[in-house]
């Protein structure tokens, strides 16, 4: 983010984007612990990059679940603003395989989310 605003106050005229790995995340079955897990891992591993750089805010559910474990970020006053206002030019993406997810029926510790 403050990449985008430096860049925008020393190249007016430019342009700047960014290029992630997307991995679609499906159920490896039918089950609804299955697909459960595939929206989880959907709203991790996509979602959480994807959501303020397109939407302009963070995941809802996402802070919700980091904050219920105790996992969510330290923020100084105005980072939240300047991550989700550094609107960019262009999006591309990396896909090469879907996420195939299989609920393993117990949430990990939280400390091997985040150490």
């Amino acid at each position: 983010a403050k990449a985008v605003r430096i860049f925008r106050e020393t190249v007016p005229n430019g342009e700047i984007g960014v290029v992630l790995n997307l991995t679609p995340s499906y159920p490896r079955s039918d089950s609804d612990a299955d697909k459960k897990a595939a929206w989880y891992a959907d709203l991790l591993f996509n979602r959480s990059f994807l959501d303020p750089l397109v939407k302009h805010e963070f995941p809802k559910e996402l802070c919700e679940i980091l904050a219920t474990h105790d996992c969510l970020p330290e923020m100084q006053a105005g980072d939240a603003h300047l991550i989700t206002s550094s609107a960019i030019d262009f999006l591309g993406v990396n896909y090469y395989v879907p996420r195939r997810v299989k609920s393993q029926g117990k949430c990990l510790h939280t400390r091997l989310l985040y150490p």
